[in-house]
Parts: C-alpha cells; sequence; structure tokens
C-alpha cells in the first residue's frame, strides 16, 4: 500500500495498490460523472418549472393576455425553455441510469 494524499488538504492515508486502486479510481470518476449529471438534472428542473412561474406572476398581476407582438415574443421564449428543460432531464435520467449501472458492475467486479 502506497500514501496517498487529497487534493483539499486531508491528511494522507493508505491507498491501496494495484488493481484494487484502479477499480477506486473508476469508481471516482463515475462518481464524479453522476454528480454532473444531478446538475444537468437541477438545471433542467429549474428550466422546465421557469415558465409556470413566470405565467403564475402574469395571472397574478391581473393583466390581460392579448397578442401582442410582445406576448408572442415571451411565449416562444417560454416554451423554448421548457423545452430544453426536458431535453435536459431525459439526457440527466439517461446518463443517471448508464452511471448506475456502471457502478453496479464496478461494485460486483472482483479484484
Amino acid at each position: 500500500m502506497k500514501a496517498g494524499g487529497d487534493r483539499q488538504g486531508q491528511p494522507l492515508r493508505m491507498m491501496p495498490a494495484g488493481g484494487a486502486r484502479l477499480a477506486l479510481e473508476r469508481m471516482e470518476l463515475t462518481l464524479a460523472d453522476k454528480r454532473i449529471a444531478l446538475g444537468l438534472l437541477r438545471t433542467g428542473v429549474s428550466l422546465l418549472g421557469l415558465p409556470v412561474v413566470v405565467l403564475t406572476v402574469i395571472a397574478a398581476c391581473g393583466a390581460p393576455l392579448r397578442a401582442d407582438p410582445l406576448t408572442i415574443v415571451l411565449a416562444g421564449l417560454l416554451a423554448a425553455c421548457a423545452s430544453v428543460g426536458a431535453y435536459m432531464l431525459g439526457r440527466a435520467f439517461d446518463s443517471l441510469a448508464a452511471l448506475d449501472q456502471q457502478l453496479a458492475t464496478l461494485r460486483r467486479r472482483p479484484d
């Protein structure tokens, strides 16, 4: 076993050598990718919820919606936000499923 330190200034700890170390590093990289996918999920939920918030504020103001150019542009932007958010959610769920499967494979692998 070799001594290894953490980049955040953590104390030195004993690291396994050989194949166990490689498996541990693969698992850490997979978990880092999973954090990225969870960030994508959080951003997708925010983008998907933005049109609901904007329409709620407009409805709370009591202003009637007219079919003027500003309303049409706003509706297009809100539809674009909702579609990008839905796309991001789909990508995040696909990535999370693949990464969970990869983690399960790494856990089962005997070293």
